[in-house]
């Protein structure tokens, strides 16, 4: 009965992780704590089919014993059981391993930097568009964030809006994320969950580029958004404004 309940419990945890991870793909790549559950699940899984080999272990045993076999007294050798030991303590080093380095590279908001950091600002386009007297939003929406994981070893993300004091009525704003992937093909499957899952905002249009893998972007008249990808390097931007796209490129990517 314990057997059936831990395959129960085990069943549900299966459900459970399934419908997160086809919620929120994009955490495979991003967040480390993901490829611990995953480990876990497997680990969770290897214990439930040793629990059934026990199971029919001992259901062939009693039949033999039910028999009249008479069985030979022998003792577990040190090799078995340091094997044992070994595979217990790999289990437990990965458990703990995984989340201490999520914790080592997770990043924190800050505040935009004034130095040149890995991802466009806003003031990047706006100051190369030649607006005068531009004020850049200090609330807490605003914020710059560094962070890192196994397969995306470097992310950079930026939240900021800006006034112009000759429109006071325009206020363009970007959310604009870098990325650094491990390998050219994680890279690929990447942009992929990331059009994928960012349908809410429309329809993503694939474009040809010269300088460019892929490029896939929306544009609207106040709202443009793309998601571009050079080799390893991917690069998503939501911009709320007037720019034309080729702007927009041109001050994001690092051609």
């Amino acid at each position: 009965m314990k057997t059936i309940g831990v395959t129960f419990f085990a069943g549900i945890l299966f459900w459970l992780q399934l419908k997160m991870l086809k919620n929120n793909t994009i955490s495979i790549f991003l967040d480390n704590i993901v490829l611990l559950q995953l480990v876990l699940f497997m680990f969770f899984f290897y214990i439930v089919l040793k629990m059934y080999h026990g199971v029919f272990y001992l259901s062939r045993l009693s039949s033999k014993l039910k028999s009249g076999y008479q069985f030979q007294r022998n003792k577990v050798t040190k090799i078995k059981f340091n094997k044992l030991r070994l595979k217990s303590f790999l289990m437990i080093t990965l458990g703990v391993f995984i989340p201490v380095m999520d914790l080592l590279f997770y990043g924190s908001y800050k505040p935009i930097p004034e130095e040149e950091i890995s991802v466009v600002k806003l003031s990047d386009i706006l100051e190369g568009e030649n607006y005068e007297d531009v004020r850049y939003s200090q609330n807490g929406g605003q914020f710059y964030k560094e962070g890192s994981s196994f397969l995306v070893p470097r992310q950079f993300e930026l939240r900021q809006s800006a006034e112009i004091a000759q429109d006071p009525l325009y206020k363009p704003s970007i959310w604009a994320e870098r990325y650094e992937v491990r390998t050219e093909s994680i890279a690929n499957a990447f942009v992929s969950t990331f059009v994928k899952e960012r349908q809410y905002h429309g329809v993503y249009e694939r474009k040809s580029n010269q300088n460019l893998d892929e490029l896939w972007t929306i544009e609207q008249d106040d709202f443009t958004s793309f998601i571009a990808r050079d080799g390893k390097d991917v690069y998503v931007v939501d911009y709320w404004g007037i720019e034309p796209i080729d702007t927009l490129l041109q001050y994001s990517v690092d051609f």
